[in-house]
């Protein structure tokens, strides 16, 4: 445990009720505010606040008739009991009510009143989101459709927290600047939208016409402008990643994008299937469209993308879908991918959609449906650009809002925890500095350390993820190189780790590349590599590199025996690293001898250094981002001993990432 910080079950911290039972449909704007358990799944705020939110339902009903357990106090805690999800079982929010008005907690949940002052308000809107909190809360949650905790079983969950209210305080500031600027830009998307939104309603239907343009428009049926076939039907469990691309209708209503690019879109499944079983019909082209014909409400029937394969490749249009190929070259391609979304074809769709539990329209009825639209393809191509630049615009701002997120996550795995901890601001003055180092590369690295670091405070215990890989090579009497560098990649929580390998696959796709192709510095253009670096630089990991002079090594000379010097100088670099639960992976392909043998000497010699917990496996890099990311800082730093001019850039870019440099002698 943290210095300073304690572990107390929930049931020492809080008393716990539960709510009112009444459904969604009871509920009005006449009455006393209400919390439903559906809200608390429905939003990702981690608070509600009755005093400023106007938004909140009511239940009408005397008061008289609600115990005052049920009623919510400012700092109360409401967590859910049902969740159809493992993930959905630990969801909750934090009451802000600073008024004390009658704020009712609702049917399925759990409502925790504090016990003492241990928490503060704030702190408790983020400390039950981290990953020991949610796998708590799977491991006690029952049911199998529907599942979740309950009274008895929710107090045996424990919560890890500073006992110093000022250090709460400092944790609890920090995580909600992070949640203004994520709703400041969730706002911001949500507007940008509805401008959006109101700019299609003019320029796709003529109330609004482009300078220079005075041409006709025209009203034409669907069916005079496109013919319409049927997908290829298959389950989503018949699809994977081999085979030819394949358009799911789900596909089609869980994305908000206007278009789907086959020759740069990797992650589209695929179904492995020949290709002579597949009707022309079904294969889509360049400039087709593709509609669903099935729909859980109406909204979503008139759902559709526009394909974009500049390639022709194989690509599969799927299980209820209806594809529109044109007839004609009436319209322009990238018009089609905003056309369709006025709210009069909206209207039609409803018309002529025909189901009770699913709803949607066939490919006779589609025949029907109208579309009004400039004769003029420039006017049209001008209509496409300016709406596809706003799409663009609103896409940026989503990828930002998600890296915002993953940033959260990766501050909540280290504040939440005490892996990191916040100082006053009166006490920044006595923060020291790392030793300057040997300048290896021209240069040294300073890092503020952090004052658990300072102190010399335990953080056995805590699971590090660690990835290895090398720069140079390891002979001696036939080596290329002169100094052997291996850099270790460290991330200290699961979901930092997964949201950063997707950052670099996310990254690998933009570029057009295909999932196995490998990020490596020797092989990379400066650009990309600046890029890549730059990219990533917000997510949190760390890096350790040590470099073997081998210069100083007699010819002939080996390390401890018959051990060559890769083992010796991994072993020195993860001696470095810390005492924490080590899971590492190393680049190479070892037998499985070789693998038993570098296992055992470096277990050996680890646990000397006091690291009892190391788990240590072998992996082919191009399959493991993180192996490429140590390559990456590894080839770095072997360059600057080049005197090469662009090493300076990839250090200083790299610089807050990296905790150490050390050079190691034989």
């Amino acid at each position: 445990m943290v210095a300073g910080w304690v572990e107390r079950p929930l049931g020492e911290v809080f008393t716990f009720t539960g709510g009112v039972s009444a459904s969604r449909a009871q509920l009005s704007n006449v009455g006393f505010p209400y919390l439903h358990y559906g809200d608390i799944h429905g939003t990702t705020h981690t608070f509600i606040d009755v005093c400023a939110d106007g938004t909140i339902p009511r239940l009408n009903v005397s008061l008289s008739k609600i115990s005052n357990a049920s009623l919510l106090q400012d700092g109360d805690v409401v967590f859910v009991d049902a969740s159809e999800d493992d993930e959905g079982a630990s969801r909750h929010i934090v009451v802000r009510n600073a008024e004390n008005k009658p704020f009712i907690s609702g049917l399925h949940t759990i409502i925790a009143k504090p016990k003492t002052d241990d928490l503060d308000n704030r702190y408790r809107e983020h400390c039950f989101q981290t990953t020991a909190i949610k796998t708590q809360f799977r491991f006690y949650a029952v049911g199998t459709k529907v599942i979740g905790v309950n009274k008895s079983t929710i107090k045996d969950i424990s919560l890890c927290f500073p006992v110093d209210i000022r250090e709460q305080h400092r944790i609890a500031a920090a995580l909600s600047d992070t949640d203004e600027y994520i709703t400041a830009l969730e706002k911001l998307i949500a507007k940008k939208r509805a401008v959006k939104q109101g700019v299609m309603q003019e320029l796709l239907t003529g109330k609004r016409r482009l300078p220079g343009f005075n041409g006709k428009w025209v009203n034409k049926p669907f069916g005079e402008l496109f013919d319409f076939s049927g997908g290829l039907s298959a389950s989503r469990v018949q699809l994977s990643n081999i085979g030819y691309p394949y358009l799911h209708y789900g596909d089609i209503h869980g994305t908000e994008r206007t278009f789907i690019d086959v020759c740069s879109d990797n992650t589209i499944p695929r179904l492995n299937i020949s290709l002579n079983k597949v009707s022309c019909a079904s294969l889509l082209q360049d400039g087709d469209v593709v509609f669903v014909d099935a729909s859980e409400d109406d909204e979503g029937a008139s759902r559709h993308l526009a394909v974009r394969n500049s390639e022709n490749k194989p690509f599969i249009s799927g299980l209820h879908t209806i594809v529109a190929k044109a007839k004609t070259t009436e319209l322009n391609n990238r018009y089609k991918e905003h056309c369709f979304k006025t709210a009069e074809i909206r209207s039609q769709y409803r018309f002529y959609a025909v189901g009770t539990k699913v709803v949607g329209v066939n490919k006779s009825s589609i025949k029907e449906i109208s579309l009004y639209f400039p004769s003029d393809i420039i006017e049209q191509t001008a209509i496409a650009a300016i709406l596809s630049d706003m799409d663009a615009e609103i896409e940026a701002l989503k990828a930002k809002l998600e890296k915002m997120r993953h940033i959260k996550q990766g501050m909540m795995s280290e504040l939440l925890t005490g892996r990191i901890r916040l100082v006053e601001a009166e006490q920044r003055s006595n923060i020291i500095q790392m030793p300057e180092q040997k300048a290896y590369y021209g240069t040294h690295i300073e890092r503020p350390l952090l004052v658990a670091e300072k102190e010399g405070l335990p953080r056995e215990g805590v699971l590090e993820y660690i990835y290895i890989d090398d720069s140079g090579d390891a002979g001696i009497e036939k080596s290329n190189t002169d100094q052997l560098v291996i850099a270790a990649v460290v991330v200290a929580d699961e979901a930092i780790k997964n949201s950063l390998t997707d950052a670099i696959n996310r990254f690998r796709r933009d570029l057009g590349w295909n999932e196995l192709d490998e990020f490596k510095f020797s092989k990379m253009n400066k650009e990309t590599l600046v890029k890549l670096i730059s990219f990533i630089r917000d997510y949190d990991y760390k890096a350790y590199v040590v470099v073997l002079d081998k210069k100083k090594i007699d010819k002939g000379y080996t390390v401890e025996g018959s051990i060559p010097i890769f083992n010796f100088t991994l072993k020195e670099l993860l001696k470095r690293v810390g005492k924490n639960k080590q899971m590492i992976t190393v680049d190479g392909k070892f037998s499985k001898k070789k693998a038993t043998e570098v296992r055992a000497y470096l277990r050996q010699h680890l646990r000397k250094a006091g690291i009892v917990d190391a788990k240590i496996m072998f992996s082919d890099s191009r399959k493991e981002p993180l192996i490429q990311l140590a390559d990456i800082v590894a080839g770095a730093i072997a360059r600057s001993y080049k005197d090469k001019p662009d090493a300076q850039r990839y250090l200083e870019l790299l610089k807050s990432k990296i905790i150490m440099i050390d050079s190691i002698e034989l």
